[in-house]
Parts: C-alpha cells; structure tokens; sequence
C-alpha cells in the first residue's frame, strides 16, 4: 500500500505526517492523528509495533519510530489502535442493547418468577444452532403450555427452551 492509502485509510483521524532529524541526527516519522477525547492509547502498541506515541498539548497523539522502521510501521500501530477503539465501542453499544432486552424480559413478558429464577446464559460464535450457545434458556413447564396460561404453581421440568436474540 502507497501512502496515500494508508492516509485516507486513517483520514477521520489524520493531521499530518513528517520525518524529523534528532539532536544525535537520527531520522524518525511521526504521525500526528486526533482521536476522539474519549478514546485512549492501547497499552500493547508501543511494544507491538515499535513505536512510541506521545500526547500532545493540542489533543493529538504522536506515533513515532525511527525512520529504519519504516512508515508501515506507524500507520499499522494507528490503525490497530483505531481497531481496538472501535471493538471497544461497538461491544459497549452490544452491552447496552443486550441490557435493554434482557430489561425487557425481567417487565415486560409475562414469564413465572420461577422460571426467571432458571435462567441461564451461554455464548457461542456466529453460525451456531439454536441451544449450542449464545441464547437465552428459560426451563420448559411440563405440558407445553403457553407460560401465560400455565399456574404458578406447576414446577419447571428438567427441558429447555430456547429464546434466541
């Protein structure tokens, strides 16, 4: 990839982009990238990518390495960091929905207290079957009955049944 593309692949977030001659007249890149304010540097990207990342006073973020490292190096360390920032506010939004239905279950279905009791969680990887993982199973009352129409007084049976997302 060009750096033109490693450019536009981090645009949102792009400044700019500058080798540097240091005081021993090493050559080092840096590029500058501002992310939102709530978005925080990795703890393993310096190590994994050899780079240091410098705050600063202007809100932005500094990758750095030495110019032998090459800019491959700097961009991946951004774009991992982007990745991971990203990962993290997409599993934040799952958080909030999956709590929204799981509230939903608890107010509004008309599920037993008993059976709520019962509840248990699993999770599996995409493509999998229902009952492998991932749902939510209530214990099965005896009779098949609609759990609305069911007495409270029957006792769960040793089934499941699954409600998938």
């Amino acid at each position: 990839m060009d750096i033109k593309e490693r450019i536009d692949n981090i645009k949102d977030y792009f400044n700019e982009m500058k080798v540097m001659a240091g005081d021993d007249g090493s050559q080092f890149i840096y590029v500058s990238v501002k992310f939102p304010r709530n978005w925080i540097i990795n703890d393993e990207l310096e190590a994994k990518f050899n780079v240091t990342v410098m705050n600063g006073n202007d809100g932005n973020h500094y990758f750095c390495t030495d110019i032998t490292n090459g800019i491959d190096c700097v961009f991946d360390a951004v774009e991992y960091n982007v990745e991971k920032m990203q990962e993290a506010i997409e599993r934040a939004q799952l958080l909030s929905k999956k709590t929204m239905e799981l509230r939903d279950i608890f107010e509004n279905e008309s599920i037993d207290t008993s059976d709520l009791r019962g509840l248990t969680f699993s999770y599996g990887r995409n493509g999998r079957q229902p009952g492998d993982g991932g749902d939510i199973i209530l214990p099965k009352k005896r009779g098949g009955k609609d759990r609305k129409e069911q007495q409270s007084t029957e006792k769960p049976q040793e089934e499941t049944e699954v409600l998938n997302e």
